[in-house]
């Protein structure tokens, strides 16, 4: 660290009642109290006040002008002596203390050292945010390519299972998949107990007693040992009413529930029927 001595004869001193306050409330009663006694305005001048010993505190003012021609050779600008009327106990153990340049004089190498620091805080912030960018960018790209490895997977096995779909207005291949599913599982495990002659006799019933009267396109019907579900398309809601109200006087069924989906140039019934003699067991 390189330390300047100022001769005293170019300072001024005073010896201050310690301060009650803190922080800058004490720096502030110091200065008040300096100002009183010193000829020139404080503002003027650089101060530099030494630690409370004794109830009391040393006081040292210098020139603005001449602390700032220090600045770029010295790092701690004191004086070189105390005057011996502050007393023995003040002549050399605070004298350290009167450190000139700090505030707006601190010492250049202190400043440029600080922007050095500043610069590279800044420099390392702005590394971190280009990694991370870069990391996330990169993940972002992985998992792009894992969905579209996964999209093109799940397109291959669909092309594989699925029929070609016709027309602009199918149903998406994920729709049309689960739709297929759930076919096949009320196909597998609907009709377990039933005969296929028990099953042709079920069918022609339901169909001799089919409202024909009404236009309608039925998508699925699928009978199992005690249900029977309709998925039927029709025009508008009024035959939907029309519909319903014929299928529920179909022999030996009752409804248990149904659903329906208006769509642009239709609307979907779905209907679930129990047979009459499980409706009544249950209840």
């Amino acid at each position: 660290m390189r330390i300047h001595e100022l001769s005293s004869r170019q300072c001024a001193f005073a010896l201050l009642d310690a301060p009650q306050g803190r922080g800058r409330d004490a720096n502030q009663e110091l200065l008040y109290q300096f100002e009183a006694v010193v000829p020139q305005s404080i503002d003027e001048l650089q101060v530099a006040f030494s630690k409370p010993i004794e109830g009391k505190v040393v006081a040292c003012a210098c020139d603005r002008t001449l602390v700032e021609s220090s600045r770029n050779r010295a790092d701690l600008l004191i004086p070189d002596s105390i005057p011996a009327w502050h007393g023995d106990s003040y002549t050399n153990l605070q004298r350290t203390q009167l450190n000139l340049l700090t505030g707006s004089m601190r010492p250049v190498s202190a400043v440029q050292r600080e922007q050095r620091t500043a610069k590279f805080v800044c420099f390392a912030s702005l590394v971190i945010m280009l990694l991370l960018a870069l990391g996330v960018s990169r993940r972002s790209q992985k998992i792009e390519s894992q969905r579209e490895t996964v999209n093109a997977q799940t397109a291959s096995l669909y092309s594989q299972v699925l029929p070609k779909a016709s027309g602009s207005h199918s149903q998406p291949d994920s729709v049309r998949f689960i739709s297929m599913l759930n076919q096949a599982r009320a196909t597998r495990t609907g009709t377990g107990t039933q005969s296929q002659h028990d099953l042709v006799f079920e069918l022609s019933t339901i169909f001799t007693q089919w409202p024909t009267t009404i236009p309608s396109q039925v998508r699925s019907l699928v009978i199992g040992d005690d249900s029977l579900r309709i998925e039927v398309s029709v025009e508008n809601n009024e035959l939907v009413t029309q519909l319903i109200q014929a299928i529920s006087q179909l022999h030996g069924w009752e409804i248990n529930t149904r659903t329906t989906t208006p769509r642009a140039e239709q609307v979907d019934l779905s209907v679930t029927l129990l047979r009459s003699s499980k409706s009544e067991g249950a209840s």
